[in-house]
């Protein structure tokens, strides 16, 4: 079975963070080829292009400008003709809206694959993807799948975690030290980590409030993003100066983005991501419990879902003093952090084995094309 996924390709995040995993571990399902199509040539093509994989790449498009819209829909069906795959699965509404109908002209079955839920009224995005109605919608976790009343209502769908592999490798004491060293940070630091997309709802406000009350402490944080867009350059100078503005600057290293991030959580001590909004699943707190960083997030969404009593801390939403109180006991109390560490790989295998995810995925898609 010949499976052509759609991503805009233009970002990197948790879908593409899944795609890549379905990429690097596709011969642990053998029933299963994947092709991948992007509009946007970068870091997430190259990266499918390193694993081996075919990249179909139908011209940089943008929905405000409806003949790169056309062209792109053009190479797509030009793609589909000459080599038609068995399934199409487009990976969020920007996909759907712009790639689905080409997929639906062709008569060939379609998925989406959502990894948000949407809001009432619907956004302009979705109202454009919802005039392509697929055969199967996959949500990417119960939260997810509880948010889509206006969408597709009446079409057939399934829950199925995200896929994400143990680490490759760990690093050593010795690799850590160098690596600390290199960010200007003590040995002896209890290092928090977070490591997100620099998107207000991921919580560093909240974040840099909570440690304003911890000023001075045996700690420090790593913020790890780099800028995407242009607003999130204005966001992270926001964040410099706040952390400069709670005497936290000092204590508070912005890493930007780090090609190797295995050696960043390996390095750190816990790992926080305070999100102000809903997180729909989190891979990034999965990378962490494999990596057995305790991880400590707000008690919402996806959340519920990934971070259990036993590998980490949930805190209430917007509740700045709970989770410095979080942070302080990981901090001080080592024996904690190094138990509800330890139980982290467990948790994150059972939500996300690749294999066990990928045969989830066949199983559902030939449902579909049987369907179909």
């Amino acid at each position: 079975m010949k499976v052509l996924y759609l991503n805009s390709g233009n970002l990197f995040g948790g879908i593409e963070t899944l795609l890549l995993t379905f990429a690097r571990h596709r011969d642990e399902c053998s029933g299963m080829t994947p092709e991948f199509g992007v509009c946007f040539e970068g870091r997430f093509s190259q990266a499918l292009r390193d694993e081996g994989v075919t990249v179909h790449c139908f011209g940089a498009a943008r929905m405000s400008k409806p003949w790169q819209v056309w062209r792109a829909r053009r190479r797509l069906a030009a793609s589909l003709q000459a080599s038609p795959p068995d399934i199409v699965v487009c990976h969020g509404s920007w996909s759907q809206a712009l790639l689905g109908p080409a997929v639906r002209a062709a008569g060939i079955p379609l998925v989406y694959w959502t990894h948000d839920r949407v809001t009432n009224p619907l956004p302009w995005q979705e109202r454009w993807a919802k005039a392509t109605r697929p055969d199967f919608v996959i949500s990417n976790s119960r939260y997810t799948a509880g948010g889509q009343k206006g969408l597709y209502d009446g079409v057939p769908g399934e829950t199925i975690y995200c896929a994400l592999a143990p680490p490759r490798k760990r690093h050593d004491e010795v690799a850590r030290a160098e690596f600390r060293a290199r960010q200007n940070t003590a040995p002896e630091a209890a290092v928090i980590v977070q490591v997100s997309r620099l998107d207000p709802h991921k919580g560093h406000r909240l974040h840099l409030e909570a440690l304003g009350g911890m000023r001075g402490g045996p700690w420090v944080c790593w913020i790890v993003a780099g800028p995407q867009r242009p607003t999130e350059e204005l966001y992270l100078a926001e964040l410099k100066q706040r952390a400069k503005d709670l005497g936290i600057l000092s204590q508070t290293r912005f890493l930007g983005w780090q090609p190797e991030i295995d050696i960043v959580i390996d390095s750190a001590d816990i790992f926080c991501q305070p999100n102000s909004g809903p997180e729909p699943f989190g891979l990034t707190y999965v990378e962490a419990l494999y990596r057995e960083k305790p991880v400590v997030t707000t008690a919402m969404a996806g959340a519920l879902e990934v971070v259990s009593d036993d590998c980490g801390i949930l805190t209430p939403p917007g509740d700045a003093q709970a989770l410095r109180e979080a942070l302080t006991r990981l901090v001080y109390q080592i024996e904690d952090r190094i138990r509800l560490g330890l139980a982290g790989p467990a948790r994150a295998d059972y939500l996300c084995n690749p294999r066990r995810r990928l045969e989830e995925v066949e199983v559902c898609l030939r449902r579909v094309i049987a369907g179909s």
